[in-house]
């Protein structure tokens, strides 16, 4: 069972508070070649309560390099990044390249561990809402 570590209220998906520095590792377990379903339910939920799924399912886009909303931008997707990778065990880190963007690790580990279930991702929030 994967439990979910620090929790973040913040409602802004580019905070500025403590919550962008937060541990290292958003589970108790990393994932390997078994369990991927689990880990990955668990990493969706705490990246909602975070307010970062838009890292992973691309509603969130970089803006650009002008916009003073540029820099923290990045520094959430790779604060995302960190989090992801940092998820994953030994081996199964040496086989993920490691792109830019968080939502690009994010599918590669769907290709690698699982089909990719957008319908999830996207409804995962609707569900959590009825449940608070």
């Amino acid at each position: 069972m994967y439990k979910i570590l620090n929790g973040d209220d913040s409602t802004s998906a580019l905070p500025t508070a403590r919550s962008t520095t937060s541990r290292s590792s958003l589970v108790s377990v990393p994932v390997d070649d078994t369990g991927y379903g689990s880990w990955r339910g668990t990493i969706l939920v705490a990246l909602f309560v975070r307010n970062k799924l838009d890292f992973i399912n691309g509603s969130s886009v970089k803006p650009p390099d002008s916009s003073p909303l540029a820099r923290q931008w990045q520094r959430c997707n790779d604060l995302v990044i960190y989090w992801l990778t940092n998820s994953l065990s030994k081996d199964s880190a040496r086989s993920v390249e490691y792109p830019e963007l968080a939502k690009d690790i994010w599918s590669e580990l769907e290709k690698k561990y699982g089909q990719v279930n957008a319908v999830m991702v996207f409804e995962l929030p609707k569900e959590l809402a009825h449940i608070s």
